[in-house]
């Protein structure tokens, strides 16, 4: 599918041959990406550990990451039966906000460098209202998001 979504791009126009094939060099290295996921294990489990008696759990996410964080909150519900929820990150005020309260826990996803700053500046709202928040993000942000 993501190679179709690619080919619709050139076909369209909505990508620079640049990006292309930046996006197509990307996907070839999945398997590094996921050998890496697989080699975090110890931190996964110790995290849901920490986590495995909340009621509720929020994501968040800009652009991309919206995407990815209704996906992660979707299989968190199928699988552990948890009360999730996704949120564009932009879109807190607008009502989401309410809900978090101590405790709750956000995952925050943060894969792009040009909306780190707005991202961050969300973690801090919802750091605010007592949220414990857990940010994944990629390797060349994760000085940016050191103070989540």
């Amino acid at each position: 599918m993501y190679m179709l979504a690619l080919h619709l791009a050139r076909i369209k126009g909505t990508c620079s041959e640049a990006e292309l094939r930046q996006l197509t060099s990307e996907l070839s290295s999945i398997d590094e990406l996921a050998e890496k996921v697989l080699d975090q294990q110890d931190k996964i489990k110790e995290l849901a550990a920490k986590y495995k008696d909340v009621q509720s759990t929020f994501f968040l996410g800009r652009g991309f990451d919206f995407a990815v964080a209704m996906e992660g909150a979707l299989k968190l519900k199928e699988i552990s039966y948890i009360h999730a929820e996704a949120y564009a990150a932009g879109e807190l005020k607008h009502g989401p906000l309410a809900l978090i309260d101590d405790g709750v826990p956000v995952l925050a996803l943060i894969s792009q460098d040009s909306l780190v700053d707005k991202t961050m500046s969300n973690i801090k709202e919802v750091k605010a209202r007592g949220a414990i928040v857990v940010a994944i993000c990629k390797e060349n942000l994760q000085e940016a998001c050191q103070e989540c």
